[in-house]
This record gives structure tokens, sequence and C-alpha cells, in this order.
């Protein structure tokens, strides 16, 4: 099978293009809307992907099995099947074997034409970005074993995700200070308590707290209340001159966690602010949170805006708040920095795990 993308203006002209590259038996497998780059540009703005089978030996013996129409008055010299068998130097068996393998392959084919529509389906339940989605398809496409059964099916896509994503294994225990930031309502707080109860109680590591939220007193409180519950000492920074000294307070601990207040990505003014205390804490072990519940756009404008110079690792929250997990393969793929936890609920310290790619 030959899958390939077409662009036009019009998705009859895509189609066109895709039937006269790949032939009039081409199957459109995906259609999609393209952005206009401006207002007065007249752009290609339809985008298909299209697909065509392509196994000339199978053409070939199928069509001599096929039109093969032996009977009493037919000189066996002079059939189909035997010319083929003799022009080819085989025997009966091994044109058995042949005629078995076609049809073995005729059902893979089938079987994976059917697994490529259910794949195409479920990336676009999922908001998988459709570069992302030509690239998964090309490659169990290729693969091959991609089509040989449900379990190879799924090995493919196990080894594209560990060739794409990149998992950290958690904080990076080089540095001393790991700071949580992103914007507003993505968890920062919550992630944060599970993490220091989880070193300060199955660990056994002496924990130190920071907070640079000064803006909201109820995620104050609430930081408080945490540090209070786990006996976990917490200082407040309201400049980068104050969160670097209470770094130096604290350097003596086995981890420090640093809490910053949430902020819109597109408030520009605000983030510079952010990026003076970052620059104070260096070096630290800086994780960006995202929720899998946002829509890729807004992502994209977090991970633009959302200091990337000091972004060293990217934590998805609320993972229990959404259906759609096409988020995950594609801030993984477009930041380029590995994911460390995943957070799935509110309690502390349970709902959160150690990413992983299974």
């Amino acid at each position: 099978m030959i899958i390939n993308r077409y662009r036009a203006n019009s998705l009859k002209s895509a189609i066109e293009k895709a039937k006269a590259d790949l032939g009039s038996d081409a199957k459109v497998i995906h259609v999609r809307q393209l952005e206009k780059a401006s207002a007065h540009d007249i752009p290609e703005n339809i985008e298909i992907i299209a697909a065509v089978d392509n196994d000339d030996e199978m053409e070939n013996i199928n069509n001599v099995y096929n039109t093969h129409k032996l009977n009493s008055s037919d000189s066996p010299e002079k059939s189909n099947v035997n010319i083929y068998k003799k022009q080819q130097g085989i025997s009966s068996k091994d044109f058995q074997e042949k005629i078995q393998n076609v049809n073995n392959k005729k059902a893979n084919r089938n079987s994976g034409s059917i697994l490529l529509q259910k794949l195409e389906k479920c990336c676009n339940r999922h908001c998988v970005n459709a570069d992302i989605t030509f690239e998964i398809m090309s490659m169990l496409n290729t693969s091959a074993n991609g089509f040989a059964g449900a379990t190879s099916y799924k090995e493919c896509l196990s080894r594209f995700i560990n060739n794409k994503l990149s998992m950290s294994g958690g904080l990076d225990g080089t540095k001393k200070a790991s700071i949580m930031i992103g914007p507003t309502g993505v968890g920062k707080t919550t992630t944060l308590a599970k993490l220091a109860a989880h070193y300060h109680f199955y660990r056994e590591k002496s924990v130190g707290l920071i907070t640079i939220d000064a803006y909201r007193i109820a995620a104050i409180e609430q930081l408080k209340t945490y540090a209070q519950i786990m006996s976990i000492p917490l200082r407040t920074a309201l400049t980068p001159d104050e969160l670097r000294t209470c770094i130096g307070e604290f350097s003596h601990m086995d981890l420090i966690l640093v809490d910053t207040p949430g902020r819109s990505q597109f408030d520009e003014e605000s983030l510079h602010v952010l990026q003076d205390f970052l620059e104070a804490a260096q070096p630290a072990d800086t994780h960006l949170l995202i929720a899998a519940s946002m829509k890729e756009g807004d992502i994209d404008k977090v991970l633009e805006n959302f200091a990337p110079a000091y972004v060293q690792q990217i934590i998805f929250t609320k993972i229990d708040e959404t259906s759609t997990f096409g988020s995950l393969l594609n801030v993984g793929t477009k930041a380029g920095k590995p994911i460390s936890y995943f957070t799935n609920g509110q309690n502390v310290p349970d709902d959160i795990d150690t990413a992983k790619t299974d």
C-alpha cells in the first residue's frame, strides 16, 4: 500500500491530484481544512491523505488464477495456469503455495486497511496533530509487521511513541531546586504538594518549600496547610533576590520545591517577571505544567511564551478531566522536552505517576 498527502484549493482538485498520482483505485482516508495564511491569499486550503494498494506480484498471480477456466475441452498445456507455471519454472505445489500467499496477503491487506481507518478515526477523536497522524499511518503501512495482527500493530505504535517521546523518570536529582510553572488552573500547587509528600514520606528525604505566589492569598494558605500537615518548612519569596536567599537557606535540604503564580500565556509583562525569578533560582529543574484538557492552540502559546529557555521538563496534569489524549503526543513532539509526571486527580500524594510510554 502507498500512502501520500495532497493539497489543493478544493476537495475535487485534491482528489484529482491523488488519482493522477496513484491511479483510479486511490482511496481518500483523511480530509482536513487548512488555515489561510492571510485574508488575501488563495492557498491550497484542503489536504487529503490517499492510499492505494500496490502489489504487482499479487495482481499477476491473482489474474492468472482468476482467468483460468479449464474445462474438459481445454488443453492443459494451453491453460493460463500451466503457461504461467512453465514460464516461472515452478511446480504445481509451488503454485498452490503462491496462491495461498496471495490469499493471505489479501486478508492482511484488508485487515490493514480496516486498522488504518480505525487509527485515523482514533487520532481525530483524540485531536492528534494531522502531521503526526500521517506519520503514524505511514510508519504502520511500511512496517513489515504492521498489519500482521493486533499485537504487532500495538508494538509498532509503542516503538513509534518510544522514538517520539522522551520520559525523564522524575525530578532531576542533580539540581537541588525544582520549580513548577504554568498557566492558571493547571494544578501547580497541588502537584508540588504531591511531590513533597512523596519525597518526604516515601523516600524519607528532607524537603523545603518556597512560594513566590504572593498574589493569591488562598494559594499561600493552601501551601501552608500542606506544609503543616507534612511538617515541612515553607518560605515566601517576594523578589528574585529573596528567592535566591531562600534557596540558600535550604541548601542543607535534599530537595527544594518552588511554587509559582499562575499566569496567562498572553500576559507578557507577568511572564517577564517570572523569568527574573527563574534566573535567580539557577541552576534549577524547571517543570512546565500543562493540563491535558487544554486546546492545541492554547498549548502552543504556552510552549512559546512560558520561559522556553528555562523549561527542562513537562508535567501533564488533569489526565482524569479529559477524554482526548492527543495533546500528550502533540506536546511531547513539539516541545522536544522530556515528560516527567502525569497527574490524574486531587488526592495528595496518590494521584501522580512517573511518566512512562506504556
